[in-house]
């Protein structure tokens, strides 16, 4: 659902990075193997290895690392960056060129991640209830973004935007099966001239 979010908000790349060693992970059971709609198949997907990898591509892009992460209420100091709301007036506006991490469904984002990062959001929860579903959290952490920095929305380059225009129509011609044949495996960063600013 996260990446079909992406996808349909307009943010290209997605940089998927496991939990850190020694840290133990249940991955949730899968209710639909049909939940991306190949959503999949127009984002740039990268597997970073690790906390320090996605630091040091954040340097090397010049993005800033912002988190996803709402203290807890009877913590003490945080390990890294006062969070903040994602309301008007407390992020910059525009924004700067930033990779947004979320967390695990029930841990949310690791200690090393937090460590890391040049800023911690969280959205402003006015139920009793303070946490939400990733997938949802992610839709509306961009779309408040959005919101919040219309301009930050990126571009694609045109022959990259004609590629995926024309992998979607084969798509939709398709009723069920496979699109792994669409040639969509080697749209990257590289192809799309500039990587929009997501």
């Amino acid at each position: 659902m996260i990446l079909r979010t992406c996808e349909a908000l307009g943010v290209q790349e997605v940089w998927l990075v496991p939990p850190p060693a020694g840290v133990k992970y249940r991955a949730t059971m899968v209710r639909s193997r049909h939940a991306s709609r190949g959503a999949e198949r127009f984002l740039t997907l990268h597997r970073l290895a690790s906390v320090k990898e996605v630091a040091e591509r954040c340097q090397a892009e010049g993005r800033e690392l912002w988190v996803s992460y709402c203290p807890p209420r009877l913590a003490g100091p945080s390990p890294g960056p006062e969070a903040v709301p994602l309301t008007a007036g407390s992020v910059s506006s525009p924004l700067p060129r930033l990779a947004l991490v979320l967390g695990t469904e029930s841990d949310g984002i690791s200690t090393t991640m937090l460590r890391q990062s040049n800023r911690a959001v969280f959205l402003p929860m006015y139920g009793f209830v303070q946490s939400l579903n990733v997938a949802v959290a992610c839709g509306m952490l961009l779309q408040r973004l959005f919101d919040l920095c219309p301009e930050a929305r990126g571009d694609l380059n045109p022959i990259a935007k004609d590629r995926l225009a024309n992998a979607a129509r084969a798509l939709q011609k398709q009723d069920e099966g496979s699109a792994d044949d669409l040639g969509l495996d080697d749209i990257d960063a590289r192809d799309s001239g500039a990587v929009p600013e997501r």
